[in-house]
């Protein structure tokens, strides 16, 4: 008889501890707010070292013409050729800074010049400034789905309600006669 007692107590042990050891991961995602995936794209730390194979990802309507990184600050100046159409320009506006802070963890500030490039180099060797546009993380909104392709109207709006940004008279000059 007491033989019995001390394998069914060995066996309610183990039972409760198999049940503790069952919840323990769920008592985990209570606590974090809900499930999370196991396999969780958090980003990447953006370095000079990946910052070209980075950038080469992102498909584009304007030329990049220069990115320079400086700590927690990305600088990225755009060319933008004749051929580029206002909804394009936009476009890139729009998808830089959600794909740059989405899938990195270090970049804080996104610093965007657009610039008009004269085919006479004697005129302007730099390129006259079109756009800028000033992005910090905070004022993005992590977890927002992407916007699908909207109109021009709309991309401008939702650009200027969530980041600095500044349309010169060139923007005006080369994109009013457009529409």
């Amino acid at each position: 008889m007491n033989w019995t007692r001390r394998i069914l107590a060995a066996l309610l042990l183990s039972v409760a501890i198999t049940a503790g050891l069952t919840l323990l991961p769920h008592l985990d995602s209570a606590q974090q707010g809900g499930l999370q995936p196991a396999f969780l794209n958090k980003g990447e730390d953006l370095t000079d070292r990946n910052i070209v194979d980075f950038m080469t990802k992102m498909q584009m309507h304007m030329r990049i013409r220069k990115v320079e990184l400086n700590r927690s600050i990305v600088s990225i100046d755009l060319s933008a050729n004749a051929g580029v159409a206002k909804a394009d320009a936009l476009q890139d506006l729009y998808e830089l800074p959600q794909y740059i802070f989405a899938h990195t963890t270090n970049i804080n500030q996104i610093f965007v010049r657009v610039l008009d490039m004269n085919p006479d180099p004697a005129k302007s060797a730099g390129g006259s400034l079109v756009a800028a546009l000033d992005a910090k993380r905070d004022s993005w909104m992590p977890g927002t789905p992407r916007m699908a392709p909207v109109s021009a109207d709309e991309l401008s709006q939702y650009i200027q309600s969530h980041y600095h940004v500044t349309f010169t008279a060139k923007w005006d000059q080369r994109f009013k006669a457009a529409e």
